[in-house]
């Protein structure tokens, strides 16, 4: 976060804009919501209704991970 990165949780990425260039200039993305628990007890994310937002960059970096390094 001290490097400008910004981290929204409990959302997910549809897709990346480009310009004409080829250049990342925004993620679409949906919030989230954790829905209700599983028989295991673990409650599931499910997308928030109406929640589809743009969000402006300068770069995206892609991503997966569970464990830290």
């Amino acid at each position: 976060e001290e490097e400008g990165v910004r981290f929204l949780w409990l959302s997910a990425p549809a897709s990346i804009e480009l310009d004409e260039a080829g250049t990342a200039v925004a993620v679409h993305a949906t919030a989230m919501r954790l829905g209700p628990a599983e028989a295991s007890g673990r409650r599931a994310p499910e997308p928030e209704p109406g929640t589809g937002m743009r969000l402006e960059a300068d770069m995206v970096g892609k991503a997966l991970g569970f464990d830290p390094e």
